[in-house]
C-alpha cells in the first residue's frame, strides 16, 4: 500500500508539473531557473520538460495501478532520485544556487528518494 501511494504521488508531482510547464514554460523555467536564449532553447525546454515529465507521470500511474510493477516503479525512483540529488547537490555547491526554489526542489528530490530507499529495503 505505501509503495501504491508513493508512485501515485509521483505520477500527480510529475503530470502536475508536465501541465504547468506546458501551459507557462515560461514561469516554470524561470522557477527553476532557467531562461529561454531563443525558439531552439524553449522548442528543449518544452520536449524534456514537458515530454519526460508527462512520461514519468504515465509510467509511475502504470506501476500504481498494477501490483505487479510497484517494486519496478520504486527500483526505478531510487536510480532516478539518486542521480537528479547527486547532480543537482553537486551544482549547488560548485555553482551556488541563484534562488530559494532551488533548495526547495532539492529538498523534495531528497525526499521522495529517501522514500523510495526505505519503500525498496521493505521488498
Amino acid at each position: 500500500m505505501n509503495a501504491e501511494i508513493y508512485l501515485w504521488i509521483n505520477a500527480v508531482l510529475y503530470a502536475a508539473f508536465a501541465a504547468w510547464c506546458m501551459i507557462q514554460p515560461t514561469n516554470t523555467a524561470s522557477f527553476s531557473g532557467l531562461s529561454f536564449l531563443n525558439v531552439s532553447g524553449r522548442a528543449e525546454y518544452f520536449a524534456i520538460y514537458v515530454g519526460l515529465e508527462a512520461a514519468w507521470a504515465v509510467m509511475y500511474a502504470i506501476c500504481a495501478m498494477n501490483e505487479s510493477m510497484e517494486y519496478a516503479g520504486v527500483f526505478y525512483s531510487v536510480f532516478l532520485y539518486s542521480g537528479v540529488v547527486i547532480g543537482r547537490w553537486i551544482s549547488i555547491f560548485q555553482k551556488g544556487v541563484a534562488s530559494n526554489n532551488t533548495y526547495l526542489i532539492a529538498i523534495l528530490e531528497i525526499i521522495l528518494g529517501a522514500w523510495a530507499v526505505w519503500l525498496l529495503t521493505q521488498y
